[in-house]
């Protein structure tokens, strides 16, 4: 029988199939569609390895070695460290994908105890600062900004330092909007998960005490039985009971006939 930690692994292994295709849809499209230049080896080689582990993954969960919820908690190390290294080379923090961290919080927040929870939380806060100051930018990027659009180079000039201003405030909001979100996501959803799995418990142990009921009642037969076998009995007694009595009549000494006599 699986256990219910190989079926959570299980579902992570589909999982990262998934995040495997959709990360190299969103490469191609950039690189092919936009046309931004990424950096090819390195991408590429980041999805070799993510595959590399699942296929690692797919090969140990065959094994009848049992699941333990440290290994699963590793597992979504490795995700979150293979998205660092993706964000980090397609412009860290700035990357609208950023928020996908989120993903994996979310299913920590539905599989493990509090303490894995708060570490996953503290990682990928951790790698989302980092990503605020280390990174690799999106060539052309800063050719995107709003600036590009004003006629005038000296109100470009002017205007090019407000919009960066106001773009680095919104990448710090992007930031503190992920470390709300995900503290929100790692008290409330581990609350509700833990719940959950209380009332699972709970159905289990009524489900384990219902046969013992059952069986202590077996040696009764049910009441529609039971009203059979009683009428039954009673129509059996009442047949030998008429039986005894004709049998019992037999017995008895006939009646003497009184001689003729005659009156005189």
């Amino acid at each position: 029988m699986t256990s219910p930690a190989s079926k959570n692994l299980q579902r992570l292994i589909t999982l990262r199939w998934i995040a495997i295709l959709g990360q190299s849809a969103v490469i191609m499209a950039v690189m092919f569609w936009i046309g931004v230049t990424l950096p090819f080896v390195a991408v590429v080689g980041i999805e070799l390895a993510l595959l590399m582990i699942n296929l690692a993954t797919m090969w140990r969960i065959k094994k009848s070695w049992p699941v333990m919820e440290s290994e699963l908690f590793c597992q979504l190390l490795l995700d979150v460290l293979a998205l660092t290294s993706l964000l980090y080379f397609t412009g860290g923090s700035t990357n609208p994908f950023v928020s996908v961290y989120l993903l994996s919080l979310s299913i920590a927040a539905t599989l493990f105890a509090r303490t894995y929870i708060w570490a996953l939380t503290g990682a990928t806060v951790f790698a989302y600062t980092l990503l605020m100051f280390f990174y690799i930018p999106l060539p052309g990027a800063e050719t995107a900004l709003p600036s590009t659009l004003l006629f005038s180079p000296q109100a470009d000039s002017e205007l090019h330092s407000a919009s960066y201003h106001s773009f680095g405030l919104h990448v710090w909001g992007m930031w503190f909007n992920f470390v709300v979100s995900a503290g929100l996501i790692a008290f409330f959803v581990q609350r509700i998960a833990l719940s959950l799995r209380e009332r699972e418990r709970e159905l289990a142990h009524v489900r384990e005490q219902r046969p013992k009921a059952s069986r202590g009642w077996s040696a009764f037969p049910p009441w529609g039985a039971r009203s059979r076998f009683t009428r039954s009995t009673i129509r059996s007694i009442s047949r030998k009971m008429t039986r005894a009595d004709g049998f019992a009549k037999t017995l008895q000494p006939a009646p003497r006939r009184s001689s003729p006599h005659f009156a005189w």
